[in-house]
């Protein structure tokens, strides 16, 4: 039988531990890390979002952080071809590739694949925000039932968002977006040995650890780096605290209010993670609450 390349992914609410608990493991198993996280890969706010320092990238390979402008097209799809190609270089040097964030979409996208919906041309997607911020979500929710009544059934009312794809899938293509979900799809890392170490602190502890964090962010520089990306579309950045940040510069509101904000909204996320991680993630996976105190066998 032949032996397949092992894969190591390592995920869990922001502020887990889990850039830590990787580059330990990285020296130990001769492995490299991976971004998966969304929000990672721009290149403009490294230390809003937590990236790895220069000093980290020099002891232990990183890959897909910071590469690429946040005026950029950037998706799920391009993820996972840059991803699974550096995966494969990472096995060929004999490496373990070790894949480490927070972004779920991206999570399962790697780990189930992806639905071969087509690219939604630009013009389609502005029509369809113009027509939801047009006539608001309860009117465009009766009219996605109208055009798609399967996606207006299985969806959420209030999920903005997923709303907006659906309709944009069926003004493009015609089909309802569930039937792309129907299609047989493969796992593109179907040939590794993948084990999954998810990481999910005691909840009084990583609050602490989130509210501690942001005030060490806006001590480092985060502010001037908010500063220094005027003049971009604000829409597309989704960084916890660039908004706070932005409103505090614009005196709206103090900077304490704005590290309150901020903070709150980091639990939540945090929240909403540790939900997300412990029912979807699928597979050979093992729930760690001490990473840095404890040695674990993972093969």
């Amino acid at each position: 039988m032949i032996k397949k390349p092992k894969l190591l992914i390592i995920c869990g609410p922001t502020a887990s531990g889990k850039s830590k608990f990787a580059m330990e493991l990285a020296k130990k198993i001769t492995g490299e890390i991976v971004n998966i996280d969304a929000i990672q890969v721009y290149k403009e706010l490294p230390i809003l979002t937590c990236s790895p320092t220069i000093e980290d990238k020099y002891y232990t390979p990183h890959h897909l952080y910071n590469h690429i402008s946040i005026t950029d097209n950037y998706s799920a799809g391009i993820y996972l071809d840059e991803s699974i190609q550096i995966i494969k270089d990472i096995t060929a040097r004999n490496s373990i590739p070790i894949v480490v964030g927070g972004t779920g979409l991206y999570i399962k996208a790697l780990c189930e694949g992806l639905s071969d919906i087509p690219s939604i041309p630009d013009e389609i997607r502005q029509i369809v925000r113009e027509l939801f911020e047009k006539i608001g979500k309860e009117e465009f929710y009766r009219k996605l039932s109208l055009l798609d009544n399967e996606a207006a059934i299985k969806l959420e009312p209030s999920n903005s968002q997923r709303l907006m794809r659906a309709y944009e899938v069926f003004l493009y293509t015609g089909k309802s977006i569930y039937e792309y979900y129907k299609s047989d799809i493969k796992s593109p890392i179907h040939g590794y040995d993948v084990k999954t170490l998810i990481l999910i602190p005691d909840r009084n502890e990583l609050y602490a650890r989130c509210d501690q964090r942001f005030i060490e962010l806006m001590k480092i520089g985060a502010i001037e780096e908010v500063k220094s990306m005027g003049g971009i579309d604000i829409s597309k950045i989704k960084a916890i605290g660039f908004a706070e940040i932005t409103q505090y510069l614009d005196g709206v509101i103090s900077k304490q209010e704005a590290i309150k904000l901020a903070q709150t909204k980091t639990r939540q996320y945090a929240k909403r993670q540790i939900t997300w991680f412990k029912h979807q993630i699928s597979g050979d996976k093992k729930f760690i609450t001490d990473p840095l105190n404890r040695e674990y066998k993972i093969w």
